[in-house]
């Protein structure tokens, strides 16, 4: 998987940016979840991401400042709302406004 791909530098990965690419949710996830110390993800355009990804970033990621998933269509309003509640100092934009 990635971890393996990346070896142990990934962990200490601070920014992901994987604009406009197909990336799916498995591959998002896998990413996010081998990479704690994620301070800034940035996923514009990226249209297979859902609610799943920004679970894992939030439920993994507990440094999180930055999260950029505008044109992410498929990301909800649950998922808007799961990181408020656990990560409310957390900036991000969806549909091209800032929430």
């Amino acid at each position: 998987g990635f971890q393996a791909f990346a070896g142990g530098c990934v962990q200490q990965l601070m920014k992901l940016v994987v604009d406009d690419c197909a990336i799916t949710d498995v591959a998002m996830c896998a990413m996010c979840a081998s990479c704690p110390r994620l301070t800034d993800v940035q996923a514009v355009g990226c249209n297979n991401i859902t609610d799943q990804t920004v679970y894992t970033l939030v439920d993994g990621c507990s440094d999180l400042q930055n999260l950029d998933l505008r044109g992410c269509n498929q990301v909800t309003s649950d998922a808007v709302e799961h990181m408020e509640e656990h990560l409310p100092d957390c900036s991000m934009l969806a549909g091209g406004q800032r929430l």
